[in-house]
């Protein structure tokens, strides 16, 4: 107990906390891609909405501090707007919740698909030498 009290104790263990934190937020979004590689491949999407999802999440974990507990709600949103732009069926809000061991509520997955939105000043457009961009064609709407 005595050790717990020392307050030279609890900087080194924040200090080894901050030192380990960025590896262990590392592993999760690895982990995060990984997943969302896999609902690709299940439903038969185009990979292009897995790369984009997957541009938006690291574009979005650069801008913002995101919970841990929150990378999972974040990945299924940066699927479900890249689906919207880079597929002619995109994926359903449920399909994505019934993936998440319907841990996600649909109110929650809506708005964070707003604050992606908001965040990227609803500039989801990329080009990239390969491909001209997933646009979305506004004369199919």
């Amino acid at each position: 107990m005595r050790i717990m009290l020392d307050p030279r104790s609890s900087k080194e263990l924040a200090k080894k906390q901050h030192r380990e934190q960025p590896k262990r937020l590392l592993s999760d979004v690895d982990s995060l891609h990984t997943w969302m590689k896999d609902i690709i491949h299940m439903e038969n999407i185009d990979e292009r909405v897995y790369y984009l999802g997957s541009h938006y999440l690291t574009r979005f974990l650069t801008m913002t501090e995101v919970n841990r507990n929150q990378l999972q709600l974040l990945a299924a949103a940066c699927l479900l707007l890249s689906s919207k732009i880079c597929s002619n069926c995109s994926l359903k809000s449920r399909k994505l919740i019934e993936y998440s061991d319907n841990q996600l509520l649909l109110p929650e997955l809506l708005d964070m698909e707003m604050l992606l939105l908001s965040s990227f000043c609803w500039d989801l457009h990329i080009d990239t030498p390969l491909d001209p961009g997933c646009s979305l064609d506004l004369l199919q709407i």
